[in-house]
């Protein structure tokens, strides 16, 4: 089967205003952290910091500008998407299939999950769920991250949220966010049982935030070690994904959103899209079409293999070091020889000529 693309065929339908402002609102948020210089160690990152966790709440949550894919099986018609200068849709009906979309926030601030995690509000979505700052009641108002469906009226995200659910509990890496409880809640609206994944809360910038740091040369992205933060990134990523292949998992979904830089460290978040190596059953990928190896835009599931996430991996650092570029005191190119050797090497079309392993 195809391959779902976490960018969503219905891409083509955001107006250049609504990338524009998904755009603002990711560099608003950065502006709240304070990033400090790295130690010398060639593999330090800056450090990231946020005064409180209170200021990443949204004010006012929106459902996701680019619309998602209709959660009915074996339909892939974009629903909620903006149209025409029309606003995203919060809920409604798929055009094709009429089947139902609800993109709406379930959790409200004050809510109380499991008799234990009291919801703050939400922080933001990802690709297939709502993400909320909670606290947990039961351990000092310890703040954990509360994971939960965008629409659940969709069957693939639902069994998507099982796998996320299955894979987190026996992962046990650094790098890697780690799955703490998990709770269901009557949903407001229906009364029908929801579940929730409970989190650690991972406060700190994605590398898509570092990416926007790099383009506006904002300190210490600014400096003559910025080539040294991209590699350290690479090198801890491929960590992460390296403990993922020794445990015969591929993560299929590597971009610069799904790795947070906590503190002075690297997280992988967000596993819905990890399967099984060799796995073919399950549906088709979730991928993002800007990482995903050509092989398996053109094959789906039968083609992936580890050298699709580390595809993945060197998209990502292209991503950061074509950011570099747009600096004004900066020459064209990627940065030293080697290093363009590498990522050439990591994003070749020919996955025979690609990194084989992390």
């Amino acid at each position: 089967p195809p391959p779902s693309s976490g960018a969503r065929p219905g891409a083509a339908l955001l107006s250049g205003s609504t990338a524009t402002t998904a755009r603002a609102r990711r560099r608003d948020v950065a502006r709240k952290f304070t990033v400090r210089p790295a130690g010398e160690d060639p593999l330090a990152l800056p450090r990231v910091e946020l005064p409180s966790l209170r200021d990443l709440v949204m004010d006012d949550p929106r459902p996701p500008s680019r619309g998602q894919t209709c959660g009915r099986e074996g339909c892939d018609e974009i629903v909620g998407a903006p149209y025409a200068g029309q606003p995203a849709l919060s809920r409604g009906y798929c055009p094709r299939c009429r089947h139902p979309f609800d993109f709406t926030p379930r959790l409200s601030p004050g809510d109380l999950l499991g008799d234990q995690y009291r919801v703050v509000g939400c922080v933001g979505y990802g690709g297939l769920g709502w993400v909320y700052l909670a606290e947990d009641t039961q351990l000092d108002d310890q703040p954990v991250a509360i994971k939960g469906l965008i629409n659940n009226e969709d069957e693939a995200a639902l069994r998507t949220a099982v796998e996320e659910r299955r894979y987190l509990t026996v992962l046990d890496h650094p790098g890697i966010v780690r799955i703490i409880n998990y709770v269901t809640q009557p949903d407001p609206r229906d009364g029908a049982l929801t579940g929730y994944i409970v989190m650690e809360f991972v406060d700190g910038m994605t590398l898509a935030q570092i990416k926007d740091h790099i383009a506006d040369a904002v300190r210490p992205y600014d400096g003559p070690r910025l080539y040294e933060h991209i590699l350290a990134y690479g090198c801890l990523v491929l960590r992460a994904v390296g403990y993922l292949h020794g445990e015969k998992l591929l993560y299929c979904d590597l971009k610069p959103s799904n790795v947070m830089h906590h503190e002075d460290r690297v997280k992988v978040i967000d596993l819905g899209a990890v399967r099984r190596l060799g796995q073919r059953d399950g549906g088709p990928p979730v991928i993002t079409e800007a990482f995903a190896a050509p092989e398996v835009l053109a094959r789906g599931a039968s083609a992936l293999t580890e050298r699709h996430d580390l595809f993945g991996v060197g998209r990502t650092l292209e991503e950061l070091s074509e950011s570099a570029t747009r600096q004004a005191q900066r020459p064209p190119g990627l940065g030293a020889e080697s290093y363009r050797r590498v990522l050439a090497r990591a994003t070749a079309a020919d996955p025979e000529r690609r990194v084989g392993a992390a």
